[in-house]
């Protein structure tokens, strides 16, 4: 894992260690709010987007969302 990479973990880790102190509920309204792409949405957002929704259903196991 190269620097750029291991700082991306890093940032990732402690998105969802926070994410996981807050109510089932409201991960699930910001899963919901994050995974809607608007019709402008580019290539670069959705996969920014994706991957965001992807660490808040992870932060507390694969069924919380």
């Amino acid at each position: 894992m190269d620097a750029n990479e291991q700082q991306v973990f890093a940032l990732e880790l402690i998105v969802a260690c926070r994410l996981a102190m807050d109510p089932p509920e409201t991960r699930r309204q910001l899963a919901d709010f994050i995974g809607r792409e608007p019709p402008e949405c580019g290539e670069v957002e959705a996969a920014i987007r994706r991957r965001a929704v992807e660490i808040i259903r992870g932060a507390d196991g694969p069924d919380l969302v």
